[in-house]
């Protein structure tokens, strides 16, 4: 029988955009979308302000209170990860050595209890190619995650502390997801990413 897998988005168009990528590795692995008592919830959350941690909050309770498997995504795991494991099953952080979508999928395999790649992965400052969406657009625009992470550490801001390694998608790998999205029918592509103005580049520091 099948798995099916419910969304819980919120937050900013990066947010949307990493949505769309892991909605992408669920069905990759054969997983549907049901709001019908889903076998899986991934609940992708928002922190930047006060108001969107409490939001974040009351989306992993309501989710949980199904008693189906919750995982836990976001920058609401980066800034209170001990209460996000304490209302979900499982976290995936946005910080960390290896991009985020590759730790989900390794979340994903190890819920199904599929086997997995076991050597260490490197360390890397690019972010992969996300697997390729496949299902028709539903809306006229979509996001395409271009870069990621921020170390600007401007006043009031607490992304650098949640999203620390700046990372982009090399131009070959975004021409070719914007190719897919376009024939799945999207009209407009949106480039996000944390701090596009740092796009290439491995710190976001102006060098003088």
């Amino acid at each position: 029988m099948e798995k099916t897998y419910h969304f819980k988005v919120l937050g900013c168009r990066m947010n949307h955009a990493e949505r769309r990528e892991m909605e992408s590795v669920l069905q990759a692995k054969g997983m549907k979308p049901s709001t019908d008592s889903p076998d899986l919830e991934i609940v992708h959350t928002c922190s930047v302000t006060g108001q969107a941690a409490a939001k974040s909050r009351n989306a992993i309770r309501r989710a949980a209170k199904n008693g189906k498997h919750v995982i836990v995504t976001g920058c609401f795991t980066g800034t209170d990860p001990k209460v996000a494991m304490e209302l979900g099953n499982t976290i995936v952080t946005q910080a960390g050595e290896t991009p985020m979508l590759e730790r989900f999928e390794d979340e994903i395999n190890h819920w199904l209890e599929t086997p997995s790649e076991q050597n260490e992965k490197p360390k890397t400052t690019s972010l992969p190619l996300a697997t390729l969406p496949s299902s028709p657009a539903e809306h006229t625009r979509a996001e395409l995650r271009i870069q990621d992470g921020c170390d600007a550490h401007c006043t009031f801001c607490i992304i650098p502390k949640i999203r620390t390694t700046l990372r982009s998608k090399t131009i070959e790998d975004i021409v070719t997801e914007a190719t897919r999205l376009v024939e799945l029918g999207h009209k407009e592509i949106i480039f996000t990413g944390i701090f596009i103005g740092a796009y290439g580049h491995e710190t976001a520091l102006r060098r003088k």
